[in-house]
């Protein structure tokens, strides 16, 4: 792992003043003398760059510089996002013929990024169309069996568009579109395997918006991973208004991080489960849940009484707003152990080792506390 955080950094300070001009030319039919907006990710996870144009005799252009490949939308009302075009942009010159109130048909060319997107779309077309109407079935459905009917084939459907996925990063290395992929599948991948698919993109991928972006959570996934000394936060006020400070748990007993929210269905129908294996093993176990409810205190605080939760640490995450528009994640907790889905929980030894991660089924957590703790 150090040698992937050096690399990571040589590749940073490569990459600082690797920016490279782009230029996207269109057409627009069914509007005139009005402004089109672009907007652009320059570094994942930042307030994306904003730029107008105004259409004259039914042309426009753009013009800014970016690292690589990166996704972009464009449309003439910020507030209508039904009609919207979103695609790759790339280094050099590009075209783009849209027309008005029809932009998800948008004809771009120039941009191979694009193209291997579109390359996917095709490849999991029939898939989701499948899958759209019976997600539609599944929200207007009210008998929980038929719900869960419903969902079984939605799962089933969706791990084939993975597999297409998992088959399309193999086969192109040297994509960004294969990043992206990899980046959006972190939740579900341990930290070796989020490690071979990041070592698989070619250099050029690793330069990029995405891949840069890939690395840094590389290194969070792996600093939230099994063998990695756990991060002691502190936080000034817990869910009581008390200082809270990790680090005063470790060495009396195992502490377990649950990363969770009110408004998280899986996580609140694991909560009952949860506070069963509390009861059995609280002469062994803390546990420490972290909300992701900055937004909302008074809901995080309705549902760990409606959960009947008061036997266990609670903590806000600590993300905030920036003044900027984007966020501020320097007291985020969940940026410590690169969590990605909720729930999540994390094991931690009485040395303050993580020695298990595990989002969303937590059957192994069960059979690793049955052999830590013997009844």
């Amino acid at each position: 792992m150090k040698t992937i955080f050096i690399l990571l950094l040589a590749t940073l300070s490569f990459g600082a003043n690797a920016q490279q001009p782009f230029e996207l030319s269109g057409r627009i039919s069914g509007k005139e003398n009005v402004k089109i907006y672009l907007s652009y990710m320059t570094a994942w996870g930042e307030t994306p760059a904003k730029d107008s144009a105004s259409i004259v005799n039914g042309a426009f252009h753009f013009q800014g510089e970016i690292r690589g490949a990166t996704n972009a939308s464009l449309y003439l009302n910020p507030n209508d996002k039904d009609d919207i075009a979103t695609f790759y942009i790339e280094e050099g010159k590009m075209t783009i013929d849209v027309t008005a109130g029809d932009f998800k048909n948008y004809r771009l060319t120039g941009s191979r990024a694009n193209d291997e997107y579109k390359e996917l779309e095709v490849l999991n077309a029939d898939l989701t169309r499948e899958i759209r109407p019976l997600l539609e079935a599944y929200y207007a459905e009210q008998d929980p069996d038929k719900k869960a009917a419903i969902l079984e084939q939605v799962t089933l459907l969706q791990s084939q568009v993975r597999a297409n996925q998992d088959q399309f990063t193999r086969e192109h290395p040297d994509s960004y579109v294969s990043a992206f992929l990899l980046f959006v599948s972190f939740s579900s991948l341990s930290s070796e395997e989020a490690r071979n698919g990041y070592d698989a993109l070619s250099e050029r991928v690793k330069q990029g918006v995405m891949g840069r972006a890939l690395g840094r959570e590389l290194e969070k996934l792996q600093n939230g991973s099994p063998g990695s000394v756990a991060s002691l936060f502190s936080k000034p006020a817990d869910i009581l208004g008390t200082p809270f400070e990790l680090a005063a748990l470790v060495g009396k007993k195992y502490i377990l991080l649950d990363f969770w929210a009110s408004w998280c269905v899986p996580c609140r129908q694991g909560n009952p489960h949860l506070k069963a294996l509390y009861q059995e093993y609280k002469d062994d176990l803390f546990v420490v849940c972290v909300s992701d409810d900055d937004s909302a205190p008074d809901r995080w605080r309705a549902a760990v009484e409606q959960d009947g939760l008061h036997d266990f640490y609670h903590v806000l995450r600590g993300l905030k707003r920036s003044p900027t528009g984007g966020f501020d994640r320097s007291e985020d907790i969940s940026e410590l152990y690169g969590i990605h889905a909720l729930p999540t929980k994390i094991l931690i030894d009485k040395n303050g080792v993580i020695i298990g991660r595990y989002v969303g089924d937590s059957s192994a957590l069960d059979e690793q506390l049955k052999t830590l703790f013997p009844r």
